[in-house]
């Protein structure tokens, strides 16, 4: 079983308020989670308007599946998050 956290710190340009700020990362945080392999938390930035860090743990059984599943997360974030992501860092538990 292999076992990656994933951190991503996140810029949302223009955000007004932290309402907006959920609003704007709600749809892809809600898509992520409902993958059973991810796990998805707002970890740090809480109560800035233009800054969110998501903690996401990923579980996949080999290393081949726990890059698959890093890809496709990096590729949602890219393609659907109305935010710009400023950091990623990877640690494998």
């Amino acid at each position: 079983m292999k076992i990656l956290l994933m951190t991503v710190n996140l810029h949302l340009e223009g955000c007004q308020s932290l309402k907006e700020k959920r609003q704007r990362l709600a749809g892809t945080r809600k898509k992520l989670g409902r993958e059973s392999f991810v796990a998805i938390r707002e970890s740090g930035f809480q109560d800035q308007l233009q800054k969110a860090e998501w903690s996401i743990v990923l579980l996949a059984e080999h290393a081949a599946q726990a890059s698959q599943a890093v890809a496709y997360v990096e590729r949602l974030l890219s393609e659907e998050l109305d935010a710009r992501i400023t950091e990623i860092r990877q640690e494998v538990l």
